[in-house]
């Protein structure tokens, strides 16, 4: 499932939001012996699929980022 600011892996196993150059993903896993699932790594990318360190994206970004995330997981 996606649309052009939001993806979901077919397994459901990864998640990313997009906004302009930059994205935020999550990689989700589930844990058996506690029965939950849990964010197992996340990371920014800029879109040339460059990681980037917290530092690197502007502010207003990360906040509109995680607020998908938030409307998403909400």
């Amino acid at each position: 499932m996606h649309d052009v600011r939001f993806f979901l892996s077919d397994d459901r196993s990864v998640m990313a939001a997009r906004t302009g150059e930059y994205a935020l993903t999550a990689c989700i896993a589930f844990d058996q012996v506690f029965s939950y699932y849990y964010v197992r790594d996340c990371g920014w990318y800029r879109s040339d699929l460059k990681r980037l360190a917290d530092d690197e994206i502007p502010e207003s970004v990360q906040h509109e980022l995680l607020d998908q995330f938030r409307q998403i997981l909400g």
